[in-house]
């Protein structure tokens, strides 16, 4: 990928740099990880049994802990290291809701975490062939960043996505170890949210999610256990703007702005805020058929418009 700057109706090249030593990495993603992960750190280089995890955080929406590895080179398996991290983080529990307590002034009890949600994140400014095939498993808790340096203080962030699913890792590789990871941690895809009965909600959802989209390349999709939902970077933070549930007769969208900030004509908005729900949104519809889409993006885009371009912090996250 190429970057340029616009000087006079000119564009310049920025040249990239390289990036020297591992804790360069680690410091920059460190420093940043509510900005690009929307992460809280817990503790950097946390040894345990002669394993050391680069950086342990903790993703406060989804209740779960996340492991940050940082690689220079591409002699390593993303296979083996990964399953080690999860399974010493499950075979030991109690030493990670210890150090979290031992940070965070509001404690957290084993009960608390949905470790069904760890992953293990790498970060690196390259990755190898056999990397890069090591994702095209289904059910791994892996995710391949790609960080690179550019002139002027410039960085990328890139999420490296498999190419396909076909296979079961735990079908492949015969490994004890795998094995109970894979049992305990789940990978949330949009088919499972939706499964089979819910053919409607799914045509709808291929809709909306190309639409919402494409207000943006810098939007993120993100899966997890109880929704679908998008995010922006505003104000240093990685922001919800949305999250979708899937219901049998449609779809259940939360919208992350209050509903008195929202022009509503149609007046089809729910107030939620004080309402117990899964989703971090304060505002809700329900969307039935494709003709209701197109009012369904007139909301969207309101909430994306007031993080964007007001800077304006609407979101409980």
């Amino acid at each position: 990928m190429s970057i340029y700057r616009l000087e006079n109706t000119k564009l310049t090249s920025i040249n990239e740099i390289s990036i020297s030593l591992e804790r360069d990495i680690q410091k920059i993603t460190e420093d940043n990880l509510e900005t690009l992960f929307g992460l809280k750190l817990i503790k950097s280089e946390f040894q345990l049994h002669n394993l050391r995890i680069d950086s342990l955080a903790f993703d406060e929406e989804n209740q779960s802990f996340v492991i940050i590895e940082y690689k220079k080179g591409t002699n390593y398996s993303v296979i083996d290291q990964g399953f080690s991290y999860l399974s010493l983080m499950l075979n030991n529990k109690a030493d990670f809701i210890l150090e979290y307590n031992d940070r965070v002034s509001k404690p957290i009890k084993r009960e608390d975490v949905d470790w069904s949600q760890s992953k293990v994140i790498f970060v690196s400014p390259s990755f190898g062939t056999y990397q890069l095939n090591a994702i095209n498993f289904r059910n791994l808790p892996f995710e391949l960043w790609e960080v690179k340096k550019y002139e002027k203080d410039m960085y990328s962030y890139t999420e490296i996505r498999a190419s396909e699913q076909s296979e079961d890792i735990e079908n492949i590789i015969k490994d004890p170890n795998i094995e109970k990871v894979t049992k305990e941690v789940k990978v949330y895809t949009a088919d499972w949210h939706f499964g089979e009965r819910r053919e409607l909600a799914k045509e709808l959802f291929d809709v909306l999610r190309e639409r919402v989209l494409s207000l943006n390349d810098s939007i993120q999709e993100v899966t997890t256990k109880h929704y679908i939902t998008y995010k922006v970077q505003s104000r240093g933070k990685l922001r919800n703007i949305l999250e979708i549930l899937s219901l049998a007769s449609g779809l259940k969208l939360y919208l992350d702005i209050s509903k008195k900030d929202l022009s509503d004509p149609e007046k089809i908005v729910k107030d939620c805020e004080k309402v117990g729900h899964w989703a971090t949104g304060d505002s809700v519809i329900n969307v039935k058929n494709e003709q209701e889409l197109d009012y369904a993006m007139y909301l969207i885009k309101q909430v994306y418009t007031k993080f964007l371009l007001s800077g304006k912090d609407n979101s409980k996250k």
